[in-house]
């Protein structure tokens, strides 16, 4: 998938994700009792500089195993990898969103990506905070930036909640734009 919108994605950027045909009771479940077509939320991060990763190219923050419906870890995954499989991928870019805040990102990504909490024998620990739902990390990364302020907890935010106007937004995003 090489567009002009794909080569325009910038850091921050939300992408959504539908793998489903509308043929299983879930899907039906989530289109239309949750009146939500979006699975899967991610965040564009163009040309990633973290601490422990530096790379050039597109790339997309999320969760891993966001299926399970338990909250898991973070996870920075290739474009072309966030896509297969993927039956619909729609966008929202940010209007003017200025560097300042891409830049607090790095800070995010360390703090939530620290070593384990605590190993005792085969055990890990980590500390709660790093386990977040679909939605709730980009919600989580927002409010960490400064450009959310939450309205309810951020564990209730779905990524439908991203696809639309959302108050407390401290800048706006453009309108949901079809990729894929």
């Amino acid at each position: 998938m090489t567009n002009d919108i794909v080569i325009n994605l910038q850091t921050g950027d939300l992408l959504f994700c539908y793998s489903g045909t509308n043929q299983a009771y879930y899907d039906y479940s989530i289109d239309n009792i949750r009146h939500s077509c979006y699975e899967h939320i991610g965040m564009v991060v163009r040309n990633p500089c973290f601490k422990d990763f530096t790379s050039v190219g597109l790339y997309v923050l999320e969760i891993n195993n966001y299926q399970s419906g338990l909250k898991s870890t973070i996870n920075l995954t290739t474009f072309d990898d966030f896509i297969k499989g993927r039956s619909r991928i729609d966008a929202r870019c940010w209007d003017n969103l200025p560097d300042f805040y891409k830049n607090k990102l790095n800070n995010i990504y360390i703090k939530v990506t620290k070593k384990p909490y605590g190993q005792f024998c085969c055990f890990t620990y980590y500390k709660e905070d790093k386990f977040f739902f679909n939605a709730e990390l980009i919600a989580y990364i927002f409010k960490e930036m400064g450009i959310l302020n939450p309205k309810k907890f951020l564990e209730y935010y779905e990524p439908v909640d991203f696809s639309k106007k959302i108050s407390g937004m401290a800048f706006g995003l453009g309108d949901l734009i079809r990729l894929l």
